[in-house]
């Protein structure tokens, strides 16, 4: 198989993409919490 090669801009790019999708999980599971911890 060969290796996919990305230019910088291409990975800076990806890095963005991932580290917001991150941020986006963390507030969605933040949210639910709150949510459980009000039903309680």
């Amino acid at each position: 198989m060969e290796k996919i090669k990305l230019t910088e801009k291409e990975v800076e790019y990806l890095n963005d993409f991932v580290m917001l999708l991150y941020f986006m999980i963390l507030l969605i599971l933040c949210e639910i919490t709150l949510k459980q911890a009000n039903n309680i």
